[in-house]
């Protein structure tokens, strides 16, 4: 009996400590599946060098278990167990306000510089809301749309590529055209924000009213009521389901693997209260 107390102490010490090092050290929870193949391997070494230890670590595995369905179930909360702030949060909160710095900053630049004009013959579309201009891919300004790489759903529930046809319909309002375009700043991963237009039509307000481009409103409400009209009418993204552009990058892209090169791929606060948007 006491031999049976003294492995269920054990168990809950190793559990507790287990959590608490999961809360507060930042490579474990920034790093899961690093950290879990780390483990496995202390694992394996200690059945090696202590064979005896595996009937403990089979309890252990079961405990936790048992524990975590309690936990779940219940709907209780081991954060308590977590230090004061880690390194990690500090590291996230840093880069929160370094974009909301940067963003101010290029707004106060933006109202104290002219904009400068400029004329780019038939720029290639980079997705539905960048062109690529000499290399550099420039941001319309205000408004997004999805990555070549995002899917969204019809109404009927199939998947689709979205994010592709979005890129080719811009590319068909741009045409051969001759864009007059304005430098409008820079955002807030320090790209190139631009407004152009062709044949006299603002070619993002071109991609809002289509509905294959959404407003961004941490830039400008200028594209919210063509954005409206594309709703109402249910046509382009809006005939079916899609993710906000921004919470679909989020979620799913990497520095590395983002076609577009738009930086951390970090939401800002506007846009973290937007992902609920194209729901």
């Amino acid at each position: 009996m006491l031999s049976l107390l003294m492995n269920f102490i054990l168990m809950g010490l190793v559990v507790i400590a287990s959590v608490k090092a999961y809360y507060d050290i930042p490579f474990l929870n920034e790093n899961p599946k690093t950290s879990a193949s780390v483990v496995l391997m202390v694992i394996f070494l200690l059945i090696f060098t202590f064979p005896k230890i595996l009937g403990f670590l089979i309890k252990l595995a079961i405990f936790s278990s048992i524990l975590y369905a309690i936990c779940y179930t219940m709907g209780w909360d081991l954060s308590f167990l977590k230090g004061d702030i880690s390194l990690s949060d500090t590291k996230k909160i840093a880069e929160t306000l370094s974009d909301d710095v940067t963003e101010t900053l290029n707004k106060v630049q933006l109202a104290v510089q002219p904009n400068q004009a400029f004329t780019v013959t038939a720029p290639p579309a980079v997705s539905g809301s960048y062109l690529n201009i000499a290399g550099e891919p420039a941001q319309l300004y205000g408004i997004d749309a999805p990555s070549v790489k995002q899917s969204c759903k019809t109404r009927f529930g199939s998947k689709y590529d979205c994010g592709i046809l979005a890129k080719e319909e811009l590319n068909k309002i741009i045409g051969n055209n001759e864009l007059s375009c304005e430098n409008r700043g820079r955002n807030h991963r320090g790209e190139k924000v631009v407004t152009c237009i062709a044949n006299g039509e603002d070619i993002a307000e071109l991609m809002v009213a289509s509905g294959w481009a959404v407003a961004d409103r941490s830039m400008t409400n200028d594209y919210v009521e063509k954005e409206k009209y594309a709703h109402d009418k249910k046509i382009g993204l809006w005939a079916g389901k899609f993710e906000a552009p921004w919470t679909w990058r989020a979620k799913h892209q990497k520095p590395s693997d983002n076609e577009e090169k738009k930086g951390s791929g970090v939401e800002t606060p506007f846009q973290k209260l937007m992902g609920f948007f194209g729901k």
